[in-house]
């Protein structure tokens, strides 16, 4: 049982890592702005570069989205 509980998780990792492989790849290359808002309307720290380009200033990760 443990083996089997310590191979389902490592499939696990493998996959979020995974995920998230591939959703850095897409918001590096992407060519429309996008970000997450938090519920405390701070962008969430990934982003696409395109939108720092649409908002003006860079290092937009964790900053209240009403003050940019």
């Amino acid at each position: 049982f443990f083996l089997y509980f310590i191979q389902r998780m490592m499939l696990t990792d493998n996959a979020a890592e995974t995920s998230r492989r591939e959703i850095e790849q897409i918001m590096d290359n992407i060519s429309v702005g996008v970000f997450l808002l938090n519920k405390d309307f701070s962008i969430s720290l990934r982003y696409s570069s395109e939108i720092e380009t649409m908002l003006g200033t860079t290092r937009i990760g964790g900053r209240y989205f009403p003050e940019l």
